[in-house]
This record gives C-alpha cells, structure tokens and sequence, in this order.
C-alpha cells in the first residue's frame, strides 16, 4: 500500500529520504560532538594562555631590551663621564638635556635616574639631588630602608638588579604611596668599566595593562625572579605553592594544580633576559563551564536548525524538483505519467536551435577578450577577484600563480589565426589584444611557475618564425601580483625597444637589460614631498613655483644617467602619486585619465616627452586647490603649520613638541595633516629648513656648520646628509653650483654688471 502510495506521489518519493537523511546527520554529529568537546576546549583554552603567556614575555621582554638601550646609548654617549657635581656643577645640567630626549621617547617606566659611584648626587631629565637627601626625604621603600636604598645605588653591580613591587612614597608622584617596581641597571663607560647606575621606576598599573585581556577571563599571571614575585596579578592561591613548582624545572611547561580542592591549569615560560620566568593560572573550572556553554549552544543550534532544514526540504521538493518536472512536462505537451521521453526530445530540439546562437557569440569573443586585456594592463580591476571573474566569463582561467606580458611585432597582424594557434601552447593561458597605432601585439601570459613564461615565449617565437621570419618577441618579467600588471607592460615594451641592440633572433627577456632603477623612489619621492610643500605654502605664485618644480626636476633627470625603463618608472610613480593627490582634491575628469594612460607612458623616451604630461596634471591639480582654498582649513592644520614656520629654525623643534605646545594629539594632528595636505607635517618641517639653508648657501658666506645651526640641526653631519637627500648634492656643492650659475648669467651679453 505504501510502496503504491509512493509511487504515485512524486514528491514524497524525494521527500521521505532526504528527511531520513538529515535526521541520520543530525544523530551521527550529536554522538561525536559530544565525545570530542571537552578535549577541543581544553585545546583552545590551552592554546589561547600559552599564547597569552608568550605575548606577556615578549612585550615585558621588549620593555627591558628598551631599558638596557637606554644603559647602552648613555654608556656610549660621548657626553656621559663621570664627574662629581661639587666640581662640575654644569656637566648635571648637560646630563638633564641628555636625559629628557629618553624620558619623551620611553613609555614603560615612569622615572628613571644616574648615579656616579665617585659621585654623591642622582640626577635625572628634571633635577640634580644628593644622594642623602634622596634616600631619606625624597623617595621612601616600604620595602627597603634609605641606608640599603644608598648602598644599593652606589655599589658597582655585574647585572641588572630588580626589586619587587612594593608602596613607594615619591616626591614627584604626590604623598600617596603608589605600587612601583624598581630595576637598577650598571652604568659602564663604553661598555666597558662601571661608573655608575641606572635606577629605573615602573608603576604597578604599566603591569595590570599588560597582564588585562581584551576578553575578560579568570587568570592568575606571574613575573618571577631568583624565587621571588615580581609582579602579578593573583587568585586565590599561595605564592609559595605557584614558586615551588615554577622552579621545578626547566623547560616551559603546562601542568595540573591541585589546590585545597580546586584544580588549575598552571603554564611557566621561561623568559630570554634576566633569568625571568613567566607564570600563569586558570581554574579547570573556566574549561569545564565554556564547555558546557559550547554544547547547550550546539544542541540549542540543532535543535532550532532541523525546523527550518525541514521546512527547506519540504520547499526544495516541491519547488525544485516537482514544480520544475511539471513545467518541462506541459511545455513539451507530455503526460503526468511517462513524459520524461518528451522531455528529452524538446532539449535536443533546443540544443540544436542553440547552436548558431553560440557561433555568432564566439566572433565576439576575441574583441571582448582583447578589452579585457587593456583593462587589464590599465589596472582598472579593483580586486585580483574581479579580474578573475571577468576572465572567467571570457572563457579564460588566470587563476595562476603569475604573469608576464609579452609585446610581439605585427608583421601577421592580418592573421589572427597565428596568434590564436600559441596562445596556449607550453601550458600557459594567454590572451592578446592589437595595438594598431605601433603595428604589436600586446600578450598577457598566465602561468604555474616563470619557466613555463620563459617555454611559451621559446615556444612562440619558434612558431611564429616558421611562418614570418622578422617577429620579434619581448618578455617581461614574471610577476606574481595584478596590480603591476602596467609594470610588466612597460618591461615587455623596454625590452622590445632594445631589439635593435640585441640579438633579435632569439626572446627578448627585459631581465637581460640594464635597468639602473637604484635610486626611482628615493629620487620620486623627494620631488613629490617638493610638490607638496609648494601646495602647502600656496600663494599667489603658485604657478610660478610649480615652473620652477618641474624645471628642477627635469633638470635633475637630464642629469641622470637612467636607463629608459627607469626614466618610466620615475614618469609613472610621479604622475600615479600626482594623479593621486587630485583625486584628494576633486573628482577626477574623465578627461585627466589621459595622463596615466599606460600606453601614453611607455611612448616617453625623453625628459622633454614628459614637459607637456606635467604641466597639464599640476594645472588640474592647482585649480583644484584654489577651488578648495574657500573651504576653511580646520584650525588644527592652520595652527600647526604657522607654528612651523615660525620655529622651524629650532633644532628641538619636533612634531610632537609641537603639537604639545599647541594642546594638541600628535599622532591625532598628523593624521589630519596627512589627509588635508598630502605630506606628512614632518616632511613640510623639513622642507622649510631645506628652502632656508638653500637661500643662506646662495646669499651668504656663512660656514656650513653655521648654516646647520641656524636652520635647526644640532651637528653639521645630519645637515648635510637630509641636504644630499633633498637636492643630490651636497651643501658646498649646491654652493658651487649656484655662484657658477651667477657667473654664467652675469657674464651673457646685455646683462648689466
């Protein structure tokens, strides 16, 4: 009866079997979820500590590395020497300035102190105090007495000394106690005799930070030295216990706990500096109870998924099985019963009325597939994703490893069918597309490894020289990322340019030329932070100095020696970033595109080529500064940059000191600078002092250590070097340049004396 029943119901036939199916699912992952959960959360909750563990004695680690730089680069700092204050009272003023730069960069420990062993005076970045007076009023242990305070300070010690944290009453922090740990470091004179001690101060609430989680989790952590408690924070567990088996072994570990009746995970790490080990302790109770939370969650899911899996089923059947049969059934007129015959003979039917539609799409595939390649090479794909996508709609799978580009000359040009015969030969997927106006034929190439590039260019050449004896093929690089899909073109068309110097008869490979792109970005990148603070500076002669910037710069390339692939590249890092800055300003006209057209790029072979492509980019770019100059820059960026201008000749002048003079956020007012002006507030500071020194190196006769001091360096040497990386020249070359410029002009006829 049910079998009759069955028989006749199409839909109960698919029904009653994925039902049965998906309750066989559904017991087979309730049995095993539940034998192998706990040991998956005792994984995880194992792994989860032990990395936190690690991060604890990295950053902690980190910290100390810090505080020993800061022994190092005093004892090797050529204005620390021990002296006594009585003497020389000004060498403590000295070692203040010395020390404030330490005391702004670091941000692990709150105070920090020097003491000579010859010496009875402590000094630090804000005052000088003796030694009696320090121990006894200015600072208080609870731990320590001011007699071993002073002992401690003027003994000369091998290594490190750390006392744990204890309540330290210190002057500068106010009359409440606070939890400090206390590191005194040796002083040594070159890293070599000991002439004093460091004695570092660090707040409790610096550890708490670093022992907190973002997740919130009972745990115990432990910073132990020489059997002693450093720092922690604890649970309801004794100390001696956790030491005892801390110092049990070794090696790190993770072991059970037993303690008055509740069992704990202890972990130890031992640590790479100090002979510092690192604890911690969580109850099992923690891995019992996220167990229990994970199944009544995974129970609760099956449970609320088999209502709607259900009901899908029940959808899914008689939607998509069901419903469809009897459509196909009624549009080839069969019966209820036994039409699946006439089915079968209506798609026949379709597929051979199909057949002409996909020959007229395949005469449009080459064009569409020639698009894709322009697109392509012009990155107009946002996403290696999108391209792949767009490919794969073309009939193409890119989805390889890397890629070259390949530029063959266009003696078949009219014989497409020779292109389409070795586009994918060795292995590769190609695609190509005609560049008419060269008489080429650009070929993207998509590959598993650069060998198999390298086997379809042999391979090509070989089969294209068969028929036409003068092709020329020229292999760019293998690349391994999209977004330098122009790059690859560019070395395809640098080494097809070089087929008049090389042996044409064979691959052309741009690896066998001479790039001399040593110096692209270092050169680009100073005359766009040029570019920038002429922005920045605006005025009604802005015009007049953007001349006067791209006439630097192609004065600069005519210098160069640059090979023509390098002279590209500068051409299209300057114009990319440029073409960048506007897209700050406004929306970009479809029109501007023009300048980084990828094909438009690779036609430049000489300074002059790129004069035009300049000149027309920064005229867009200043009118779309003007245009924005009626929009009120935030007071911030206003602040800040008149601030600039007028201390930029103070060697202390930092961003930072100077967003601090202002009341403001460093990091905060960099970033709003970077977005409002394109350059970073310490490249335009710099700027600033390279327009100075310039002016004082052309109208003056002042040394060059004297230029340094007044244009706000501390030492000639660091002048000159940010001097050679703004101009490539020295200070005394630049010098030299500019009165022999003079000469030439004052000597021309006409030019009144």
């Amino acid at each position: 009866m049910l079998k009759k029943f069955l028989s006749r119901s199409v839909s109960l036939r698919y029904l009653i079997p994925y039902l049965a199916v998906l309750l066989a699912v559904f017991a087979g992952v309730v049995l095993y979820v539940s034998d192998v959960f706990d040991r998956a959360i005792r994984e995880s909750v194992v792994e989860h500590n032990t990395n936190r563990l690690g991060l604890l004695r990295v950053e902690h680690e980190k910290q100390l590395s810090t505080l020993l730089s800061i022994c190092d680069q005093l004892s090797l700092s050529p204005q620390i020497s021990a002296f006594k204050f009585m003497e020389k009272p000004m060498e403590g003023y000295y070692i203040k300035q010395q020390l404030s730069a330490f005391q702004v960069a670091n941000n692990f420990c709150d105070q920090f102190y020097i003491t000579f062993h010859e010496d009875s005076f402590l000094y630090s970045s804000a005052t000088s105090i003796s030694m009696e007076l320090f121990s006894r009023q200015f600072i208080q242990y609870e731990n320590v007495t001011s007699d071993e305070l002073q002992s401690l300070l003027c003994q000369s010690h091998t290594s490190p000394v750390i006392l744990p944290v204890q309540d330290i009453r210190n002057v500068p922090v106010g009359e409440t106690p606070v939890r400090m740990l206390s590191v005194v470091m040796p002083l040594r004179l070159k890293g070599k005799y000991s002439i004093g001690n460091i004695l570092f101060l660090v707040q409790d609430s610096t550890y708490q930070q670093m022992f907190a989680d973002e997740i919130p989790e009972e745990r115990a952590m432990y910073i132990i030295q020489g059997g002693k408690i450093l720092e922690a924070s604890r649970l309801n567990v004794p100390d001696e216990l956790v030491l005892e088996e801390v110092y049990s072994q070794k090696e790190a570990f993770v072991r059970e706990l037993a303690v008055e009746g509740e069992n704990y995970l202890l972990f130890m790490q031992p640590g790479s500096l100090l002979d510092i080990r690192y604890a911690a302790l969580i109850p099992q109770r923690t891995v019992r109870q996220q167990a229990m939370r994970s199944k009544l969650d995974f129970g609760l899911f099956l449970l609320f998924l088999s209502i709607p899996a259900s009901i899908v089923i029940i959808w899914f059947t008689r939607r998509h099985i069901l419903s469809p049969i009897r459509e196909l059934q009624r549009s080839v007129g069969a019966e209820e019963a036994g039409g699946f015959a006439s089915i079968r003979s209506g798609i026949e039917a379709l597929i051979g009325q199909n057949r002409d539609l996909h020959t007229r799409l395949d005469s449009s595939l080459s064009a569409r597939r020639a698009e894709f390649v322009y697109s392509f090479v012009k990155g107009r794909f946002s996403s290696r994703e999108e391209a792949i996508e767009a490919a794969f709609r073309l009939e193409l799978d890119i989805d390889k490893p890397c890629f070259a580009a390949a530029v063959i000359s266009a003696a078949s040009v009219h014989k497409p069918e020779a292109f389409e015969a070795i586009a994918s030969c060795a292995g590769a997927v190609a695609c190509y597309a005609e560049i008419m106006s060269e008489e080429k034929i650009l070929f993207l190439v998509f590959c598993g490894s650069p060998n198999e590039a390298i086997g379809w260019a042999e391979q090509a050449i070989g089969a294209l020289r068969f028929t036409y004896r003068d092709t020329v093929v020229a292999l760019s690089n293998p690349h391994f990322d999209f977004s330098e899909a122009g790059a690859a073109y560019l070395e395809a068309e640098t080494a097809y340019d070089n087929r008049f110097l090389m042996d044409n008869e064979f691959v052309l490979y741009f690896s066998q030329v001479n790039t001399a792109v040593i110096n692209v970005e270092p050169l680009s990148q100073r005359f766009l932070d040029g570019f920038y603070s002429i922005l920045q500076t605006g005025g009604e002669n802005g015009e007049k100095a953007l001349d006067g910037w791209i006439g630097g710069l192609l004065e600069t390339f005519s210098r160069q020696k640059l090979s023509l692939f390098a002279f590209r590249m500068l051409v299209n890092d300057i114009v990319s970033s440029l073409l960048g800055r506007l897209s700050t300003l406004q929306d970009i006209p479809t029109g501007t595109l023009q300048y980084y057209d990828i094909f438009n790029l690779s036609t430049c072979r000489r300074v002059r080529d790129l004069t035009d492509i300049l000149r027309g980019l920064c005229i867009e770019i200043l009118k779309g500064q003007k245009s924005r100059s009626s929009e009120k820059e935030p007071a911030d960026i206003q602040k800040l940059t008149a601030y600039l201008k007028e201390h930029c000749t103070d060697p202390n002048l930092t961003i930072g000191s100077a967003a601090e003079a202002m009341g403001m956020n460093s990091a905060k007012v960099s970033i709003l600078y970077k977005e409002h002006t394109g350059m970073h507030p310490s490249a335009y500071l710099q700027s600033l002092r390279m327009e100075r020194a310039k002016e004082l190196l052309r109208d003056s006769d002042l040394p060059i250590k004297e230029i340094a001091v007044q244009v706000g360096y501390f030492d000639s040497s660091s002048f000159i070097r940010r001097f050679r990386q703004n101009t490539s020249m020295t200070p005394a070359q630049y010098r030299q340049t500019t009165r022999v410029q003079k000469e030439a002009e004052g000597n021309r006829p006409g030019t009144p004396l």
